[in-house]
């Protein structure tokens, strides 16, 4: 895998997509689980090799039965929105998303808690989905902080609790990704609350 590594990465010299797929297809065969998943990825963007995304999820199935997390985040990213030859299949990609989750894979649980939250494609369920944000978000997932901190600050599925909705929109506003939108949150929480306006519980420094 080292050596498919460096032709897709460039390193060292040319970057080559089709050298790579010949040497990750040939440790993929062998079983190794990174190659696998790597290999995954050039069938599925068809660089090095033409598009294939049947054989992308194949690809990714196996690593995935194997343990490898990364794999079951993405199959379950495949069959959640269905792709080109791969239909849409919700439960499926749920069930790859929980095994990831369980296993710690914090954008699987912010995944999860999403669809949840939203009931895309399956029931709304907030109970689970404040569940789900609540693990990513202790592993500093910024849009899980962002989301859990708006169903505590604006009381979405658990009973209002303004102290602890700030504390976690206050952990999202300092990652780049959710900046603007968790000090948006804030100021329209500070804006809706007189009590809030002024207080140390509701800081507007930018």
């Amino acid at each position: 895998t080292n050596l498919a590594g460096l032709y897709a990465e460039g390193l060292g010299g040319k970057k080559d997509n089709a050298m790579a797929v010949k040497w990750y297809l040939r440790a993929a065969d062998q079983g190794i689980l990174e190659a696998q998943f790597n290999l995954s990825n050039f069938y599925e963007s068809g660089q090095g090799v033409p598009r294939n995304t049947k054989k992308a999820a194949a690809l990714l199935e196996s690593a995935a039965a194997a343990g490898y997390i990364e794999a079951a985040f993405n199959l379950g990213n495949l069959y959640a929105t269905g792709r080109d030859d791969v239909p849409k299949n919700v439960e499926q990609g749920m069930a790859w998303y929980k095994r990831a989750a369980e296993r710690g894979y914090a954008s699987a649980q912010y995944n999860l808690g999403s669809m949840y939250a939203q009931g895309r494609d399956i029931p709304k369920n907030l109970s689970l989905a404040g569940e789900w944000f609540t693990k990513a978000a202790h592993q500093g997932h910024a849009k899980a902080q962002l989301d859990l901190g708006s169903m505590y600050a604006f009381g979405i599925g658990y009973a209002r609790n303004v102290s602890e909705g700030i504390r976690w929109l206050n952990q999202a506003a300092a990652k780049p990704p959710t900046t603007v939108e968790a000090r948006k949150r804030i100021q329209m929480l500070c804006d809706s609350d007189p009590e809030l306006l002024g207080s140390t519980s509701c800081p507007r420094p930018w």
